[in-house]
């Protein structure tokens, strides 16, 4: 199982794959990273997640998008 960082927009943007990783820890540190790096008038948070493959990941991000 992979873990990947996404921008999750909560505008019409699309969602954007930041990084994937094997582990678990370096894709901590790369979402805690980028949280850093997103100032409050972003237009998109960053979260990690599990998935099974590439194509479940970009289904998850989708899920998390605000409405």
């Amino acid at each position: 199982m992979k873990y990947y960082v996404y921008a999750i927009h909560t505008d019409g943007s699309r969602n954007r794959l930041l990084d994937s990783f094997d582990s678990f820890q370096a894709a901590s540190a790369e979402e805690r990273r980028m949280q850093d790096a997103n100032f409050p008038r972003d237009n998109y948070f960053v979260r990690m997640f599990a998935a099974e493959s590439d194509d479940a990941a970009t289904a998850k991000a989708n899920s998390l998008r605000p409405r």
